[in-house]
């Protein structure tokens, strides 16, 4: 399958970015491919690495899900070659432009990372966001591309595969789930060029699925619900997620998450006209607090991801998680104290850890 793309870049290379950019060469060899590095040091390991990605898949994978932090005992090993790179310095003094940008760093990196390349990036460019959390958009387009004539277009997507980095540029592909992406509404003449990237993502073998905007912000939505539940709770008393539902104060805190959440998330339907008897039931406190104890026993033995973050003293993304509910709480006016008392407890841990470093 050929593809109308001068050529992709991939920034963020973690665990997500190995598989995304591992999936693109392996489908479209063809296909150009740059990974767009931190700096040089990054680049050292790339070279290091001999300029080679390596994702390996569980032989037993069947279903999504089944994320484990340990070496399983058989992995096959597949390798992505010929693809370029290029350091964020390397790309802030660059003129060529940027027809796709795909984006896999941590939410409350993105922004400090894409302006070097704002230069590089118009109304032609086509921007895919593949990451937890919401507000990212919003923040990059009033703080990097105020401007919406010449805004690039946006692509926002989420997974439910699961996956895991071992080493730099090496990723086990643990849990085979699905992609899902819509195109986000813009006043410019619909893009040629996002229907291709749209194209590029429905041929990759990932269970692709592409949605209308109004269904999947429905989808980020629910993600975002459950999130807020077992994120800041796991990282806080530092369990895994099925612990959650087997201890009772988890539970009541659940249950004031899942209030505060079904209020905040109906308001905000309403203002942007997606309210319906459907989103009412998915939303209300009692279907939310089900759909995360559905959750917590899929994925009991599971780390979550801010979890996983405090374990390792690294920065956390509850500002766009939790964060982002409370936003939307101050401006609709609505209490929010169990969010507000998580969110201050992270960033209380955040701020210990920084110190314990500077130390």
């Amino acid at each position: 399958m050929t593809v109308s793309l001068p050529r992709v870049h991939v920034l963020g290379v973690g665990a997500i970015g190995t598989l995304m950019a591992s999936y693109l060469r392996q489908r479209f060899p063809a296909l150009p491919l740059t990974l767009v590095l931190r700096n040089q040091a990054a680049a050292d390991r790339w070279n290091a690495a001999h300029q080679t990605l390596a994702l390996g898949q569980h032989t037993s994978v069947q279903g999504p899900l089944p994320v484990t932090t340990a070496t399983p005992p058989q992995v096959h090993w597949r390798l992505a070659t010929g693809i370029d790179a290029e350091t964020l310095t390397d790309s802030s003094s660059a003129t060529s432009p940027i027809a796709c940008l795909v984006v896999t760093t941590k939410a409350y990196q993105t922004r400090a990372a894409l302006a070097p390349l704002r230069a590089r990036l118009d109304s032609h460019s086509v921007v895919v966001l593949l990451q937890n959390g919401l507000g990212v958009r919003e923040e990059l387009e009033k703080a990097l591309f105020d401007r919406p004539a010449t805004r690039p277009q946006f692509i926002l997507a989420t997974t439910t595969h699961g996956c895991y980095a071992t080493a730099s540029y090496r990723a086990v592909h643990a849990g085979f789930g699905g992609l899902w992406f819509a195109v986000v509404p813009s006043s410019n003449a619909p893009s040629l060029r996002a229907q291709a990237v749209a194209d590029l993502l429905l041929a990759l073998p990932l269970q692709p699925h592409a949605e209308p905007w109004p269904q999947f912000q429905i989808r980020l939505l629910t993600k975002l619900a459950v999130n807020a539940c077992i994120n800041p709770i796991t990282a806080l008393h530092r369990c895994r997620n099925g612990a959650l539902i087997s201890h009772p104060k988890h539970r009541i805190t659940i249950d004031h998450l899942c209030q505060e959440t079904s209020t905040i998330i109906t308001r905000y339907l309403l203002e942007h006209q997606m309210a319906n008897a459907t989103s009412d039931l998915a939303f209300s406190p009692q279907e939310l607090c089900q759909h995360v104890v559905e959750v917590c026993q899929t994925t009991a033995k599971n780390k979550s991801s801010m979890y996983q973050d405090v374990l390792h003293q690294r920065p956390t993304e509850i500002d766009y998680i939790n964060g982002w509910l409370v936003r939307q709480a101050q401006r609709y006016r609505i209490p929010y104290p169990t969010h507000q008392a998580l969110v201050a407890a992270i960033h209380a841990q955040e701020a210990e850890y920084r110190m314990d470093k500077d130390a």
